[in-house]
């Protein structure tokens, strides 16, 4: 038994054209998207250095208040500079 099978595709030139910019368009999106992953990522990877410093900023400051004031001022100092940078990107 034997079976012919024809197919004949039409596809417009614009319908192509179409295609090609949509898959430009998702590719210039996801480029964007990396580099935001990215700054993300370094982002989150500063406040973690942050957090463990500032950790041991005050098991080093024990009870010493001139340490723990100086471990309190940075610690305002490091919350404006979130608070900044958390409005900046809004």
């Amino acid at each position: 038994m034997r079976f012919d099978v024809n197919v004949h595709v039409n596809v417009h030139f614009a319908d192509l054209q179409y295609i090609l910019e949509r898959l430009t368009h998702m590719a210039i999106q996801l480029d964007e998207l990396e580099a935001t992953l990215s700054r993300n990522t370094d982002a989150t990877d500063s406040i973690v250095v942050l957090i463990t410093t500032l950790r041991q900023d005050i098991l080093n400051a024990g009870t010493d208040p001139v340490k723990l004031k100086e471990v309190t001022d940075k610690l305002q100092a490091n919350t404006d500079k979130l608070a900044a940078a958390a409005v900046a990107n809004t």
